[in-house]
């Protein structure tokens, strides 16, 4: 339950030194680079945008090269592959690659122009096709479909709507008209002709033809149509095996995978680095980098560098005012909440990390909602599973993720087991449908369907605790930073006036009966309530408006505060939703269990339709009430609990490391 101390370290050293420097930061992944502003006549920005521009061309080369091997042979991943991480790889193979990296640059640009080979033929094949269509129509025609003219007559070669007989189309004609036609083809949608006659009679000619819908063909050819056919065929073999040996010499090239893996990762460290040149500032000799490490990394970074480099390495506190980065640090049990945090805000100057905290309500909210014990151990053992086999290879973000629903699962199976809750009542159903005896395996507290209101009262006990411990949160914070003002006016009073109401609520027989409760409440507690409830009602209206120096102004703002009591009360119903969400869970499975077990009759075959049913209704029932425990549970902590002490406005720590897709690079010098 901790920020990070942050330290700014400045380095300094000579420009010999800049780009092996940069590398170890990069590797070593502990230092945030700040921007320098500050430039003057010595000290200067570099500028690496040409090497920025270059690297990403490259990066995109080498993406495009992969794109088209997984488009050819698409590489074999195993199930979990893409839960397991990247590929870890020494240090010593990337820079055995630094020397072959030209070689795989020329091989991705073989790749890619092999592809592009390849889609240019697949278009020529198209238009050769789209050719041999156009002209199968022509294909009697024994002259080019561009001709139209002789020494003494007019030809006119072209299609007319429908399919008409010879006769017809004379008919359209002027009458002792001296013209010869031929029909090269027919069908229903049109009919080929070409007609002749003499010069002189063009126009007519022309005009007669139009008139019954006659027009030109759209492509020209000066080649006689079944030669312009054959041709267009041989184009299509040729190109058909330019494709083939093109598609021959790309799969020669799947064993330049995992170059090409290495060449994209080393672009995406050159594109880092070159970016990194530009929050520095150096002059003709030398160079300075500053920025912030945590305190824990602070003494082996600037060891590093002095022994290394010989560098001139300054380790300091930071400035009062200064925007310092947020790095959260939690134990094995709190880190997986991590995202959770991170997801509404990081901790804003001042704040504590509520992470630790979060987790413990996080992981008994979540079993609650769920709270069946099949549940709960199938998400044990998957989430082990994939912890013990991939733990190596795991992302940290992606560990973190299943270790939170670990927890959960642990939290489930607990639940589960206090409610009674076994994939819903399998076990009786099983007993009672195959046994013909009822089997069942008790709660060790209560059924939650069998005694809901007992459920209600126990969600709201639990929505207090809740309630309560994010406003100790705040009165941490305010003693934290000498805030004792705070402290009195904005959580102390406020606790003494919920607490005085809530043992006045609990001395309403109503509200004793409605939640099963055998206690007794004496009338001089009851009269101690009512005061404490209303000389805290009155401190709270004079203390909570003293923002305003108006005493009118300052009196209105308590009353408005007060108001929000109403909204601590509607936070504490807000936590029935964990009776809503366990119930429906069991309820559900039940129905589940009810159905398989009606499908599966007296006879021993009903074993397989009783089995389809209750695995693919839990699996399916695991699923969504998995989804809305989430929802729920997060949405219980971001409105409820955070709205009483946290605002978070921190901002993400960004080191300068090694941000691959592929690989994960690794110095031999590691931090942890």
């Amino acid at each position: 339950m901790a920020v990070s101390k942050m330290q700014q370290i400045s380095i300094c050293s000579l420009n010999a030194n800049l780009g092996r420097i940069l590398e170890l930061l990069q590797l070593q992944g502990v230092v945030e680079l700040k921007d320098v502003s500050e430039q003057d006549s010595i000290f200067q920005r570099a500028d690496a945008s040409d090497k920025i521009k270059a690297s990403l061309e490259t990066l995109s080369l080498a993406k495009r090269a992969l794109d088209i091997l997984d488009q050819h042979s698409p590489e074999k991943r195993k199930i979990m592959a893409n839960v397991s991480g990247r590929r870890p790889v020494s240090k010593a193979v990337f820079d055995d690659f630094e020397g072959r990296r030209s070689e795989a640059v020329k091989a991705a640009k073989t790749i890619d122009s092999l592809e592009r080979l390849i889609e240019e033929s697949r278009s020529e094949i198209n238009k050769a096709h789209s050719r041999i269509e156009a002209l199968s129509s022509w294909r009697e025609l024994d002259i080019p479909l561009d001709l139209k003219w002789t020494d003494m007559t007019a030809i006119f070669i072209g299609t007319l709507p429908g399919e008409w007989r010879s006769e017809d189309i004379f008919d359209s004609f002027p009458a002792n008209e001296p013209v010869a036609v031929d029909i090269v083809s027919a069908s229903q949608e049109q009919t080929c002709i070409v007609a002749i006659c003499m010069k002189p009679k063009a126009r007519a000619i022309l005009e007669s033809l139009k008139q019954i819908g006659f027009s030109s063909p759209g492509n020209f050819s000066s080649e006689v149509p079944s030669k312009a056919i054959f041709e267009a065929g041989e184009e299509i073999k040729r190109r058909s095996a330019d494709i083939q040996q093109a598609k021959s010499e790309i799969e020669a090239c799947i064993e330049m995978r995992k170059d090409m893996w290495l060449l994209a990762d080393y672009e995406s460290m050159r594109i880092e680095m070159y970016e990194a040149l530009g929050r520095l500032l150096s002059s003709k000799n030398v160079f300075v980098i500053t920025g912030y490490v945590p305190q824990k990394y602070a003494k082996v970074v600037a060891d590093l560098l002095v022994e290394r480099f010989e560098a001139a390495v300054e380790v300091s506190e930071p400035e009062v005012d200064e925007d310092v980065p947020v790095l959260l640090e939690n134990n094995g049990f709190s880190a997986p909440m991590e995202g959770v945090v991170e997801a509404f805000s990081y901790p804003g100057r001042g704040e504590a990390d509520p992470t630790a905290v979060t987790a413990f309500f996080y992981y008994m909210f979540y079993g609650i909602m769920l709270s069946d014990a099949g549940y709960g151990l199938l998400l044990i053992t998957a989430c082990g599973t994939v912890l013990a086999r991939h733990r190596a290879t795991l992302e940290e973000h992606m560990k973190k993720y299943i270790k939170m629903f670990l927890y959960c699962g642990i939290s489930t199976l607990f639940w589960g087991i206090m409610f009674g809750g076994y994939f819903g009542d399998l076990p009786l159903i099983i007993s009672r449908t195959f046994l013909g005896r009822d089997f069942n395996i008790p709660p060790v507290l209560f059924e939650p369907s069998k005694s809901p209101m007992i459920l209600i009262g126990y969600c709201m006990l639990i929505g207090v605790i809740h309630l309560y411990t994010g406003m100790g949160m705040k009165l941490y914070q305010a003693f934290k930073r000498s805030d004792y003002k705070s402290a009195v006016y904005d959580v102390l009073l406020w606790y003494i006036l919920l607490t005085s109401l809530g043992v006045l609520l609990l001395s309403m027989k109503m509200m004793r009966d409605m939640l099963s409760l055998n206690i007794t409440i004496s009338d001089a507690v009851v009269s101690m309530a009512i005061a404490l409830a209303v000389a805290s009602a009155v401190g709270i209206i004079i203390t909570n408006g003293r923002s305003s120096k108006n005493p009118f102004v300052r009196i209105l703002k308590g009353f408005y505060e007060l108001y929000g009591i109403t909204s601590y009360f509607g936070d504490v119903l807000s936590y029935t939703r964990l009776l809503a969400l366990g119930l429906a869970t069991g309820i559900i499975g039940s129905v589940i269990n009810l159905m398989a077990g009606m499908a599966a009759g007296n006879s021993i075959i009903g074993i397989v339709p009783f089995t389809l049913i209750v695995v693919l209704g839990h699996v399916l029932n695991l699923a969504i009430n998995m989804l809305g425990a989430y929802v729920h549970t997060t949405r219980l902590h971001y409105v409820e609990y955070f709205s009483k002490f946290y605002n978070g406005g921190g901002r993400k720590f960004q080191p300068f490391a090694v941000k691959t897709k592929y690989y994960k690079f690794k110095e031999s010098d590691d931090n942890g």
